[in-house]
């Protein structure tokens, strides 16, 4: 069984940085997913983080990991 993980983010931003350093220090491959932070938000964020709706969100089977410092700690 694969473990999938999908990073949505948006790339200039530091707080995705933080959780790319920390996958890329742990040789964690990840499918990366660029979502713009205007008015029309995707589905897959509004859907993955329907309460804040802001990146970076990482979705570790199906299962999605808020805030940068949490996804970090997970």
């Amino acid at each position: 069984m694969a473990d999938e993980v999908v990073l949505l983010d948006f790339w200039p931003s530091m707080y995705g940085m933080r959780v790319k350093i920390a996958l890329a220090e742990k040789g964690i491959n990840y499918e990366y997913k660029e979502r713009n932070l205007g008015k029309h938000k995707s589905p897959l964020l509004l859907q993955m983080n329907s309460v804040h709706k802001k990146i970076s969100v990482l979705i570790h089977n199906g299962k999605p990991v808020c805030e940068s410092l949490v996804i970090v700690q997970y």
